[in-house]
């Protein structure tokens, strides 16, 4: 987790960025920065962190979820329909706060994410050892307060273990738990980035088709190309030119890769039929 893919760059980047992408490697290797034209690039290469203005970033953006978390509300105080890739379930807000208690409140899903990652974390190095844990329960809560003009939150986190197990044990699983996943998402650098859909009535558009699909692209709306060229690079490409190729997938994905467009940049239309421009989906 946390680390990039990178294939065989001394085919893959002109000079410079290979040398960014070589600094990159040795970073994560600590180790000293190869030659960009040396023969000895590792043709499969996990790098744990990259510079924010790299120009080879993009191959930092894999997705954890195959299918995003998809949430939606109607007009029902608040009731939210919350889609993951097995199921729903319903998301409000207790009755105090105006909502009618149906499920639980977006504070109770983020102690819930803690709560289960570090048992699930917990299950998996008690059994790796071969410890005698018949049960483990976790108790997470928070609070806030205010230091020098900002929002301090502190999140309690109570863990019991029921079995033969002493205190050094029991403060060895505490480390572990300290270092579940979630835990360590949520003690480190955090950014939240927000794309809204737009129609950009009057702006730049550009279109590309094929037979089967004419994909139209308005590059006033484009602001995360790095979705589409991570996920389908055999069709967007920045460094081609054109840099969408319409004939690099089938109509049919091409499109499902274009309703997962956050902002409206791009949309289609398949060719020969009078169906509209689609533009909207969970994706």
């Amino acid at each position: 987790p946390g680390f990039i893919r990178a294939r065989n760059s001394a085919t893959t980047f002109p000079a410079k960025r290979k040398r960014c992408l070589s600094e990159c490697l040795a970073a994560a290797a600590e180790r000293p920065v190869p030659s960009p034209d040396a023969g000895s690039w590792p043709e499969l290469t996990y790098i744990r962190t990259a510079p924010a203005n790299c120009p080879v970033a993009v191959l930092r953006m894999k997705y954890k979820l195959e299918q995003p978390v998809h949430a939606n509300i109607d007009s029902a105080h608040y009731q939210c329909s919350i889609e993951w890739r097995n199921g729903k379930f319903i998301a409000d807000e207790p009755v105090v706060t105006g909502g009618q208690d149906q499920g639980p409140d977006p504070y109770t899903l983020l102690l819930a994410s803690l709560a289960s990652c570090t048992l699930i974390t917990l299950r998996m190095y008690i059994d790796r050892k071969g410890l005698v844990v018949p049960s483990i329960s976790v108790n997470a809560n928070l609070f806030q307060y205010t230091k020098d003009e900002q929002t301090v939150t502190v999140i309690d986190r109570d863990i019991r273990f029921e079995g033969d197990i002493d205190d050094e044990q029991k403060e060895k699983l505490t480390d572990i738990a300290k270092a579940c996943p979630i835990s360590k998402l949520l003690s480190g650098p955090i950014e939240v980035r927000t794309f809204a859909h737009k129609e950009g009535t009057g702006a730049k558009e550009i279109k590309y088709k094929n037979d089967a699909i004419t994909v139209s692209w308005k590059p006033e709306l484009c602001k995360h190309s790095g979705r589409c060229v991570t996920q389908l690079p055999s069709v967007f490409n920045l460094k081609a030119h054109p840099w969408v190729n319409v004939d690099g997938a089938e109509a049919e994905r091409l499109a499902e890769q274009i309703r997962r467009c956050p902002t409206g940049a791009l949309s289609y239309v398949l060719n020969n039929s009078a169906d509209k421009p689609v533009t909207e989906a969970k994706e």
